[in-house]
């Protein structure tokens, strides 16, 4: 990796600590998180123009993620969903049977820079969506009626609402590298099209026999809680919602 690489890198992990630091205010936190989301999606950009022109500069790898329970199920959606946001193919291993830890497995596929985002950024959500549960929970008289579908609930509404950000976030990015002066090189848009490619064609040959899953279970209050909870991690975009997305 290069050297100005290495320095994005270490101003949006800089960043993301100040997001995720309990000190921090949290229009604080949200100006944190709005700013690191936006270099890491130029970056992104930046490390599949430059792999255009020097494929040494990025190849495709894997790596295999254990989600630990509880709400293991939960947390591995939202893995999944900040993954496909990020150009990342995704799979749940079946774990063997007898092993009831509650642990969820995932298998990611993609450029390796873009792994590298992937962790980064659902590290720091994830961080920021636990202690906003913890927050939340203590002041919402129907989570002690369930507590553990609140939770889980609590997880999937904050899902929804912030994975949207991640995609218009990196929406922006590519409108803007596309929008900016070309060279003589290949365009934007073909570079992006052909690392998309190529990742689906490594995951396919990784994984013949995926089969898409999805979940239609019932949501309760902690649902539209979490949903709250996602917008107060906010990371710059329009606040919407969207649907589940399945872990292949």
């Amino acid at each position: 990796m290069s050297e100005a690489s290495e320095k994005k890198l270490a101003t949006i992990r800089g960043l993301l600590a100040k997001a995720e630091d309990p000190a921090a205010t949290k229009p604080e936190a949200e100006a944190f998180m709005a700013k690191a989301t936006e270099l890491m999606a130029k970056y992104g950009v930046d490390r599949a123009l430059l792999a255009a022109s020097d494929p040494t500069s990025d190849a495709i790898g894997d790596k295999r993620i254990t989600v630990p329970g509880p709400y293991a199920m939960a947390k591995a959606l939202l893995l999944y969903s900040i993954a496909e946001a990020l150009g990342v193919k995704g799979a749940r291993i079946q774990r063997r049977k007898g092993k009831a830890t509650g642990d969820q497995v995932l298998v990611l596929v993609g450029m390796e820079s873009d792994l590298e985002r992937v962790e980064l950024i659902y590290t720091s959500l994830l961080v920021q969506a636990l202690r906003f549960q913890t927050w939340d929970y203590s002041r919402d008289p129907l989570a002690w009626a369930q507590p553990k579908k609140w939770k889980r609930d609590y997880m999937d509404g904050f899902r929804t609402t912030v994975v949207p950000r991640i995609e218009q976030a990196e929406a922006r990015a590519r409108q803007e590298a596309q929008e900016a002066p070309q060279g003589s090189g290949p365009s934007v848009a073909l570079v992006l099209v052909t690392k998309a490619e190529l990742v689906s064609r490594a995951y396919e040959e990784k994984f013949p026999n995926a089969r898409a899953s999805s979940s239609s279970r019932p949501v309760g209050a902690g649902y539209g809680v979490g949903m709250d909870a996602g917008n107060r991690a906010d990371i710059g975009g329009t606040r919407i919602a969207t649907g589940r997305k399945a872990i292949s």
